[in-house]
């Protein structure tokens, strides 16, 4: 596995003890999510592949963050961003196969209060991936793994629910995993320190 995923719980455990020491962090808080993803996938845009393309997935996103003030903040978390797959004809020839991403990601939130309730959030951060990818082509499985990095950006709504609780609906795009884009839409739940 990805050493960046092996010491993503040590980072962001990092995170929650030295950001709220700076001066001007304020209300750490921990998040999960959950939501679907959607691939824009290349396989399934191609002219040369007649077949399906499974290209929706459910997520799961766990982390932490931090309030850099009352318009900021910084995220940090890991994510199974799960997997699409497809099977068909490439060029007429028999060919199938499935890509599975896991990822952590480091984030700036801009955070602009609608009321004391509602905010609205933007998302501009980097994530970092390892995919597990296998292929049959033509007869011969072809397997590989990939590590790599793509920016993302979103943007959500947040509602605070009671003193130390929000819920945060989130869509977020990933330009770049395999030559690929990524949608997610995901439904968090924060809890403040």
């Amino acid at each position: 596995m990805n050493r960046l995923l092996r010491l993503s719980p040590l980072l962001a455990g990092l995170a929650l003890v030295v950001l709220p020491s700076c001066a001007l962090v304020t209300l750490p808080y921990i998040y999960a999510g959950t939501g679907i993803s959607r691939t824009n996938s290349s396989t399934g845009d191609s002219p040369k592949f007649q077949g399906s393309v499974d290209e929706q997935s459910a997520i799961l996103n766990v982390g932490a963050g931090a309030s850099l003030g009352e318009n900021f903040g910084l995220e940090a978390g890991v994510a199974d961003l799960g997997s699409h797959s497809w099977n068909g004809r490439w060029n007429g020839a028999p060919n199938s196969g499935h890509v599975s991403t896991s990822s952590t990601h480091v984030s700036l939130l801009g955070m602009v209060p609608l009321s004391e309730m509602f905010s609205v959030v933007g998302r501009l951060g980097m994530l970092f991936y390892q995919s597990d990818y296998y292929e049959n082509a033509a007869g011969f499985r072809i397997e590989q793994n990939k590590d790599g990095n793509s920016p993302m950006y979103g943007l959500g709504v947040q509602a605070a629910v009671i003193d130390q609780v929000a819920i945060r609906l989130e869509w977020t795009r990933v330009p770049d995993i395999w030559d690929d884009s990524v949608d997610l839409i995901q439904l968090q739940a924060l809890y403040t320190f």
